[in-house]
C-alpha cells in the first residue's frame, strides 16, 4: 500500500502519539445538554482509520497483478480505503477516531492517519458522504451531522439544530395543532424530536409521528439542518 501523504515528509503531526486531546476529553464528560456542540467545537486532530488491503497477488511472471489505481484524497489516505459506517436515518457516513486507543477499541488491525477536521470535513464534503461519525460504537460515539460538517469545514460557528428555533416552528406549524414539537439534544449528537400528543390513542399518536416523519423529509430548511434524529413521543 502506498504511504499516505500525511506520514511521508513535513507531516503536521509527526511528534502525535494519537492520545486524546485534553479539550475533547473534556468535552466528552460535558453533560448530555451541551455535550454533543461541546465536542463539535473541540475537535481539532482527529485519526482515520486505514484498513490493510488484501495483496491483488501475482502473474505467471511474478509481477503484481494489474489492478484498480488508487487516487490519494486530501486527508492523506486512498479513497478506497476510507471506512464508512452507518449513520440514522440508513445513510453512510465517515468513521474517525479521537484516539489512537479508540481505534484499536474498534479494530485492533486498523491504522490511525492524523487529519485536521477541517481538511476530514471538506474532503467528506467533497466525497458528497456529508456526514461523520466520531468514534463509531464506542461510548464517546458522536454523530455529525451535514450542518456541522459544513461549519467545521468552513471554520463557521456552528448552530445546533436544537438551538434554531425556525426548526420546531416549520415543524410546527406544519402539524397546524396535531401535535407540539420541542427540539432537544441527545449526548451522542442526535436531535431529540419530543412530539407532544396528549392523551390520544396509539393509532393517533402514530398518525402525529408520520406527520412529524414527512414534514422532515419535505421541508427543504428543516431537511438540511436535521440529520440525526430520534422521534420521543409525550403526553
Amino acid at each position: 500500500m502506498p504511504i499516505p501523504r500525511d506520514l511521508t515528509g513535513g507531516n503536521p503531526f509527526a511528534g502525535d502519539d494519537g492520545a486524546l486531546e485534553p479539550a475533547l476529553a473534556s468535552a466528552f464528560v460535558t453533560d448530555e445538554t451541551h455535550r454533543a456542540k461541546e465536542v463539535v467545537l473541540s475537535l481539532g486532530r482527529v485519526l482515520i482509520p486505514v484498513l490493510p488491503h488484501e495483496h491483488p497477488g501475482r502473474d505467471e511472471l511474478g509481477k503484481v497483478v494489474e489492478h484498480e489505481k488508487i487516487t490519494v484524497n486530501a486527508c492523506g489516505t486512498e479513497d478506497e480505503s476510507l471506512v464508512k459506517v452507518p449513520f440514522p436515518g440508513g445513510r453512510d457516513s465517515l468513521a474517525v477516531f479521537s484516539s489512537a486507543e479508540a481505534m484499536r477499541m474498534w479494530n485492533p488491525q486498523a491504522r490511525p492517519v492524523p487529519a485536521k477536521i477541517m481538511t476530514v470535513a471538506s474532503e467528506t464534503l467533497r466525497l458528497e458522504i456529508g456526514l461523520i461519525t466520531l468514534d463509531p460504537g464506542l461510548p464517546s460515539q458522536t454523530w455529525i451531522g451535514r450542518s456541522a460538517v459544513v461549519a467545521l469545514a468552513t471554520r463557521t460557528p456552528w448552530r445546533a439544530p436544537w438551538e434554531d428555533q425556525r426548526i420546531a416552528d416549520e415543524l410546527n406549524a406544519g402539524l397546524g395543532g396535531e401535535a407540539v414539537v420541542t427540539l432537544k439534544p441527545s449526548a451522542a449528537g442526535a436531535t431529540v424530536v419530543e412530539l407532544a400528543v396528549g392523551t390520544v390513542s396509539r393509532d393517533d399518536a402514530m398518525v402525529a409521528i408520520a406527520s412529524v416523519t414527512s414534514l422532515m423529509e419535505n421541508n427543504e430548511y428543516v431537511k438540511a439542518r436535521l440529520d440525526a434524529v430520534e422521534i420521543r413521543p409525550v403526553a
